[in-house]
């Protein structure tokens, strides 16, 4: 478990946990309003015991099939539950589009409101 392999004609792929946590991190950076919560006490043990953990992000792959917990930081005055449909739906289809397994799961817990950080150059 921790890694998906594909078998083709060429040869085999395999597809790690950390490749998707890489994915999911990439995507909610480019999204305003959130970022991925840091590592909670709780998570920093699970690092110590399971795979799959890291910057506030748990992934399940089951087969061809990934879920994902996905624990967030968000400004303070968005709109939480259509951010958070926002950020499935994007995580969603990169996943999809870039590894072709299956998304199941996307829990989004949201772990934080911040004071909207202004970008660098405003």
């Amino acid at each position: 478990m921790g890694e998906e392999e594909k078998k083709y004609s060429s040869g085999n792929v395999r597809i790690s946990e950390d490749v998707i946590v890489s994915i999911i991190s990439l995507e909610i950076q480019e999204i305003d309003g959130a970022s991925i919560s840091p590592a909670s006490a709780k998570d920093i043990t699970d690092l110590l015991s399971k795979k799959g953990v890291k910057r506030g992000v748990r992934v399940n792959m089951d087969g061809d099939t990934v879920s994902a917990d996905i624990g967030i930081d968000v400004d303070y005055g968005v709109n939480i539950p259509q951010l958070a449909l926002h950020i499935q739906q994007k995580v969603k289809n990169a996943i999809e589009s870039m590894t072709n397994l299956n998304v199941g799961m996307l829990n989004i817990s949201v772990v934080n409101v911040e004071e909207k950080k202004e970008k660098k150059g405003e």
